[in-house]
């Protein structure tokens, strides 16, 4: 997960070794697309969960990115690799690990307002 995040749809092993994890990690690009990002976030959201991290480094970029993609579906900017519904489907899983970490109104509301697209 990068600085803003975001997942890389895809890295070659070749072009890691060339441009080192380093630059991958402070990368501040954005794909907004759910397909390659709900999956990732989840599992850093539950990484937290799991390990109590205090240094925010699962919770901050996470919570970064998916406010991002939020901002995103409010102005019906998200691209889908199959179509809104399967977005909305995919990016339930990281709101809800996101309100069983930090419980916010405004993420309850994110949930509901995504689940209306099903």
């Amino acid at each position: 997960m990068n600085a803003a995040g975001y997942f890389h749809s895809s890295i070659e092993a070749d072009v890691v070794v060339q441009r080192g994890w380093r630059s991958f990690f402070t990368d501040t690009s954005h794909n907004e697309n759910n397909y390659y990002q709900s999956a990732g976030r989840a599992a850093m959201l539950m990484a937290h969960a799991l390990t109590g991290d205090q240094s925010g480094l699962f919770l901050n970029r996470t919570r970064a990115g998916l406010n991002t993609t939020m901002a995103a579906f409010y102005q019906q900017k998200w691209v889908c690799q199959v179509g809104l519904t399967s977005a909305a489907a995919r990016v339930l899983l990281p709101l809800a690990w996101l309100v069983r970490v930090e419980d916010r109104p405004e993420y309850r509301k994110w949930i509901n307002d995504v689940a209306a697209v099903l």
